[in-house]
């Protein structure tokens, strides 16, 4: 869910996945672990989408951005559910960068070399993915206090 934009799309991605391993298993190497090798297989496989869907999804800049305050302990009343929700709310491009900068760890050159694109455009997505973030979790956080 962390690369996709919705359930069918990580439903999606899944069933790749799986169809990948199952179609290159006798590449895998039983001394290493397979929880390790089928993850490197979701990975670049929802980066496979990715490249799919990005020229497909071109989304304004300036969309979802607002600008209010929130009080600092709002953002506590949010759960793992309701953050993901908004992780997926980013463009792809962003998105992608984020998870695997953030959640996954890669370096900026790393995602440069798997997404094809320049190191800077890696770290100017994170850069503005994180903003865009933190604008959607902001109006997030405003709703749940609201109706929460």
């Amino acid at each position: 869910m962390r690369y996709s934009g919705n359930r069918d799309e990580a439903i999606e991605v899944v069933n790749d996945s799986f169809m990948k391993a199952f179609s290159s298993i006798e590449r895998y190497d039983q001394s290493q672990p397979f929880k390790g090798w089928f993850r490197q297989i979701v990975i670049f496989t929802a980066i496979d989408q990715y490249r799919r869907y990005q020229k497909e999804n071109h989304e304004s800049l300036d969309s979802l951005f607002i600008n209010e305050n929130v009080e600092p302990d709002v953002f506590a009343g949010l759960g793992e559910e309701e953050i993901l929700n908004c992780v997926q709310q980013l463009p792809v491009s962003y998105r992608t960068v984020f998870v695997l900068y953030v959640v996954e760890g890669y370096k900026h050159h790393e995602i440069a070399t798997m997404l094809k694109i320049s190191e800077g455009t890696s770290k100017s997505n994170l850069s503005m993915a994180r903003e865009k973030l933190r604008n959607i979790l902001t109006k997030a956080a405003k709703n749940y206090q609201n109706h929460g």
